[in-house]
């Protein structure tokens, strides 16, 4: 270590890289957002729920895939945005899941899994498909792949 590094320097340094930390922490929401914080408010809730958090979700991802996005990064990035979501009422997520323009349906995987499935496909043209399964209130393995697939 160098000599002339004293403990003063050190405590700046922290100091220093704290506040950065904290500068690049506050950033403003991004718009996607506001829906769910909107929807929380209107709902009473001070952090979003389950059923708030989905709504969201089906807001902004039928937003997105109605403009055709040619990047999945951009359909991930809308599901890394709500999910996971936790406390899930079964009947409650089919209900606002198939409020989506994609909605293609819901399905079983072994006894406890359901699996919502979203598609924007057409006959005359390729689209997104976006699955997520729901266990016991705990959505998992939310996925975007284009639909029909590259091979």
């Amino acid at each position: 270590m160098d000599p002339g590094f004293t403990l003063s320097k050190m405590r700046t340094l922290v100091f220093i890289t704290f506040g950065v930390a904290a500068v690049i922490g506050v950033t403003p929401v991004p718009a996607a957002d506001h829906d769910v914080i909107r929807i929380a408010q209107l709902e009473g809730v001070t952090e979003p729920n389950c059923a708030t958090k989905l709504k969201g979700f089906i807001i902004d991802i039928d937003d997105l895939l109605a403009q055709s996005p040619r990047d999945i990064t951009d359909v991930n990035a809308v599901i890394y945005r709500y999910f996971p979501v936790r406390s899930c009422d079964a009947d409650e997520v089919f209900r606002i899941v198939k409020t989506s323009k994609y909605f293609r349906g819901v399905s079983m995987n072994g006894p406890k899994t359901r699996v919502f499935s979203l598609n924007s496909e057409t006959a005359f043209s390729r689209g997104v498909s976006v699955t997520f399964g729901l266990t016991d209130g705990e959505t998992h393995l939310p996925f975007a792949i284009w639909s029909p697939p590259f091979w």
